[in-house]
């Protein structure tokens, strides 16, 4: 670890808030093992963890990663929330948001059939639209929202919850998760290649790990790398002042849901 690296700012932060390498895994939902290794730089967070660690130490991203905030930083409370509409356009989806649609990025909503299917996702095939702050995304293109249904990803990804998929990401990383193709449907879990097979490895302990052989004249069964999610505190209710919202989102953030 150099002085002036990833895992150090991390661990400078978390002194600085007075926080153990086990108090500050509770709070990002993650093991003090797991968390000695970032600030080791022995390894490097997905979106998901990154943006818990910032949220924890109330710094910037740009500052984790670069050791510099961007100009006029917001702070992660203060980051505009993911909206996430069923709308049949753009311009309504725009509306709903209310935040400027520069900031934000569009991401179709499909059903994970269809995420996995075609390189072009049509209109009909669009459910809704996920609006992600566009920060958090990157320059990342071709990507695809599709919902979580099961537990098999719980709590990291309970059902209900939104996955983004970069469909041109399909490195396989130890703490990335994947939406891959299996039994004819698709599923998100964490990978491993073990010689000639996938290793399907779900973060709920109670469902088991399954096996997808893949042979070298097989297109690869990975669609794409999961690189952001939300997750509701309430099922979306347009007609929901923004009072009662925010009151929701609150208790969610404390645990109390």
């Amino acid at each position: 670890m150099t002085e002036n690296s990833f895992g150090s700012r991390v661990k400078a932060a978390r002194k600085g808030k007075k926080l153990t390498l086990q108090a500050m895994a509770d709070k990002i939902g993650t093991s003090a093992g797991y968390l000695h290794d970032l600030e080791g730089d022995k390894n490097r967070p997905g979106v998901d963890v990154l943006t818990a660690i910032a949220r924890a130490l109330n710094v910037s991203t740009d500052y984790l990663l670069t050791g510099h905030d961007p100009p006029a930083c917001l702070s992660p409370d203060e980051l505009p929330q993911p909206v996430v509409r069923f709308v049949s356009s753009l311009e309504q989806a725009a509306a709903a948001a209310g935040q400027r649609t520069e900031d934000f990025r569009a991401v179709p909503l499909v059903e994970d059939a269809v995420a996995a299917g075609a390189a072009r996702v049509m209109s009909d095939q669009v459910e809704g639209w996920a609006w992600v702050y566009g920060p958090l995304l990157g320059r990342r293109s071709n990507l695809v929202a599709v919902r979580i249904a099961g537990d098999s990803m719980a709590p990291v990804l309970p059902p209900g919850s939104v996955a983004v998929v970069d469909r041109g990401d399909r490195r396989i990383t130890s703490r990335g998760a994947y939406l891959v193709r299996q039994d004819g449907g698709c599923t998100v879990k964490y990978l491993e290649l073990d010689g000639h097979e996938l290793v399907l490895i779900p973060e709920n302990r109670a469902h088991r790990e399954t096996r997808v052989t893949v042979a070298d004249c097989q297109e690869t069964p990975v669609v794409g790398r999961v690189v952001w999610s939300w997750t509701s505190w309430a099922p979306p209710n347009p007609d929901e002042d923004a009072g009662t919202a925010a009151e929701k989102r609150e208790r969610y953030r404390a645990g109390k849901r």
